[in-house]
């Protein structure tokens, strides 16, 4: 296995910290961060307290959160890895302009960790409100998704993890769940019918918590028809947000599959590809680029009739036109999109 000493690495993401991607760790090397050594990488610093390995990922800087829901709670600066990393102990420092505050209170700010199932924040050990950096070292095995500086004084935002749906005759079937929930009230079910938005129900939230929760909704005896489904999510002080809307075809293609248009496109990084099966079956979702290559195989496996999304990550490949393609009950669907860093 080949290793890099991280000044090699620091040396190289010079070149890049203009574009949203900060750094690659291809498959097959591994970047070594050597206990009490200081890496930094477009304003993000880490000093392990022990020897810290990065294998067969990459990191990008982005504007927002790659999350579902969002609120303006954090600086405009978060740290994405491309897959989640082992578990880091040590200190993190990010350094922000005062131009990404979006009116937050400096002395507030608190270094937040995204594990892959739900945030958490840890106690600032220096918060320079000068020369703007947040620093804590009370990180121990922790591992590393995503990291963001938000302030302690405002609830981290309900993070949706997941919003599927499903047609069973003239009945919508409505699924989701939640990573981390602060403040929430509940859940508006709302439903297009031509071009008019109405609420159709309402679940109840969990108000503050770090665990998962699951949640349903049946829309029942729904005439034949084209729809769009979102959730409006409210806190409990009257703020709100919506969900992406889900598209569904009551009593219409039930025999047809349907592979809706990306979200968003073009985009930069990450995008979301919807699609629906008119019954369960073997389900195949590839991108392929202009040569034809395939460049990524996003579902491969069986899955239940219904409503089904998949996140693209794309930051490991170039700027330029692909194409995702659905397979299904023999039936292929193509569409278009366009990946801009």
């Amino acid at each position: 296995m080949k290793k890099i000493k991280y000044l090699l690495i620091c040396f190289f993401v010079l070149n890049f910290n203009l574009r949203s991607q900060i750094f690659t760790v291809s498959s097959g090397t591994d970047l070594v961060i050597k206990s009490g050594a200081t890496f930094s990488a477009d304003n993000l610093t880490l000093v392990p307290s022990a020897d810290y390995t990065l294998s067969n990922l990459s990191l990008a800087r982005n504007a927002t959160k790659t999350n579902a829901f969002t609120v303006p709670i954090a600086v405009s600066r978060f740290y994405k890895f491309s897959a989640t990393t082992n578990a880091y102990s040590g200190t993190i420092q990010v350094n922000y302009s005062d131009g990404e505050l979006d009116g937050l209170t400096e002395s507030t700010l608190r270094v937040n960790v995204h594990n892959g199932t739900s945030w958490s924040d840890y106690a600032s050990t220096t918060n320079e409100t000068t020369n703007n950096y947040v620093l804590s070292n009370s990180l121990s095995a922790v591992a590393l998704n995503e990291i963001a500086l938000a302030s302690s004084s405002a609830p981290l935002p309900v993070e949706l993890k997941s919003f599927i749906a499903r047609i069973q005759s003239n009945n919508v079937f409505l699924n989701w769940s939640t990573a981390t929930e602060s403040n929430n009230s509940g859940f508006d079910i709302e439903r297009l019918t031509g071009k008019r938005w109405m609420k159709i129900g309402f679940v109840k939230g969990s108000g503050t918590s770090s665990i998962e929760h699951q949640y349903s909704y049946n829309d029942a005896r729904v005439n034949m028809g084209k729809y769009e489904y979102r959730l409006k999510q409210i806190d409990l002080d009257g703020k709100f947000e919506f969900s992406r809307s889900i598209p569904l075809s009551v009593g219409l293609n039930k025999e047809r599959i349907v592979l809706s248009s990306n979200y968003p496109n073009p985009f930069n990084s990450e995008t979301v590809i919807s699609y629906q099966v008119p019954k369960t079956g073997m389900v195949k979702l590839f991108i392929y680029d202009l040569t034809g290559r395939e460049v990524a195989s996003l579902v491969n496996e069986q899955k239940e009739e219904g409503f089904h999304e998949v996140r693209f990550n794309a930051s490991n490949i170039t700027s330029g036109i692909y194409f995702y393609n659905l397979h299904s009950n023999g039936q292929t669907e193509i569409k278009r999109m366009i990946l801009m860093k």
